[in-house]
């Protein structure tokens, strides 16, 4: 972190992963807490002390790529002497580097063919969001190279609600909320959140924490039990200024849930709805069978939509939406019907 060399030992967030390190693993976490140097290290470890493996690594650029390996370069370069002499390279360059032992990593944008044991894949969720075809070939072509019993590592902060990372992610959240045991070819979710990272912290002195944040940080002692001292509280409000309320929740998630918050960056009302998420207004919102739902239409020449929306006079909730196209006005009907809203007053938009 300081441009100085310094022997490798694991932080609080790589300790946490390898005590619960399963074959296929589904890392969300936050920017900067070095799981793409814990898990170099680790295909080091395993192509030096195990003949003929195959290890991988997939970047979102063929140069960030290349840059992963030369982190394994710079770490086998500094091992001791009577160890590289026994496994030295027998090929080396900046896509690929083979050891005397048949054991090879390989570095790309994807991989199919061949047979891996150690797969890494970084930015998973921003190849999904940039290039939402590769990230399918990711999944179809290069998981599949890893047998029963092999190891992924699929590690990325979050970009967006949809695509293939976040599917991933939604799949083994369900399955870890469901206490479903994991098979070895179940990814298992892993979440590090930035207060994982000791060296978050800044001094309190100088640094406001506006009300609302103190809301929120409440809220996270409360509901989730995550609680922070001064100097983290500290922290958070500096990056949060530093880089927008919105992008905190993606590039610095304090729980699961905020990672995949969309961004309403530019949007209208940014401010109010901002404090909407905070307050727990935004998410899922019940039906009340007591009260009569409105249907607010906007119907297109393309695409007609519906929002269903109730009030108590003095709150105003939108529990459920549709839209469709190409379809008559009685196929909207029947999808009332379905949903059993009754007699609506039909706003037309």
């Amino acid at each position: 972190e300081n441009g100085e060399a310094v022997k490798f030992i694991r932080n609080e967030a790589q300790r946490k992963f390898w005590a619960e390190v399963w074959y296929l693993n589904a890392i969300l976490k936050a920017r900067q807490l070095g799981f793409s140097s814990l898990i170099g290290i680790l295909q080091l470890d395993a192509c030096l002390f195990n003949s003929n493996t195959a290890a991988g690594i997939i970047d979102l650029t063929l140069t960030d790529a290349k840059k992963k390996l030369a982190k394994i370069k710079f770490a086998y370069n500094r091992l001791p002497a009577r160890l590289k002499d026994a496994l030295p390279f027998v090929r080396e360059n900046t896509e690929a580097v083979e050891f005397a032992n048949g054991s090879r990593i390989e570095v790309g944008t994807s991989h199919r063919g061949g047979t891996l044991m150690q797969l890494h894949v970084s930015e998973y969720g921003k190849i999904s969001a940039e290039s939402p075809e590769r990230a399918k070939e990711i999944k179809t072509g290069a998981f599949g190279t890893v047998h029963a019993g092999q190891v992924i590592h699929v590690e990325s902060t979050a970009d967006g609600q949809g695509g293939e990372y976040y599917e991933l992610i939604q799949r083994a959240e369900a399955q870890q909320k469901e206490k479903r045991p994991l098979s070895q070819l179940d990814f298992k979710l892993h979440f590090f959140a930035w207060w994982h990272h000791r060296t978050y912290r800044l001094n309190p002195t100088h640094i406001p924490v506006t009300p609302e944040l103190r809301e929120y940080f409440a809220e996270l002692a409360g509901k989730y039990g995550v609680s922070l001292d001064h100097e983290q509280q500290a922290w958070y409000a500096a990056k949060r200024r530093q880089i927008g309320p919105d992008d905190i929740f993606k590039e610095y998630p304090s729980v699961p849930d905020e990672a995949f918050h969309a961004s309403i960056e530019g949007a209208y009302f940014k401010a109010q709805m901002s404090r909407a998420r905070l307050d727990g207004r935004i998410g899922h919102m019940p039906h009340d069978p007591e009260r009569k739902v409105d249907t607010w239409w906007d119907v297109g020449n393309d695409t007609t939509s519906i929002w269903f929306h109730q009030t108590d006079g003095l709150r105003h909730r939108f529990i459920d939406y549709y839209e469709n196209s190409g379809e008559s006005i009685g196929h909207y009907i029947k999808v009332i019907e379905e949903r059993g809203t009754g007699s609506s007053i039909l706003n037309y938009d």
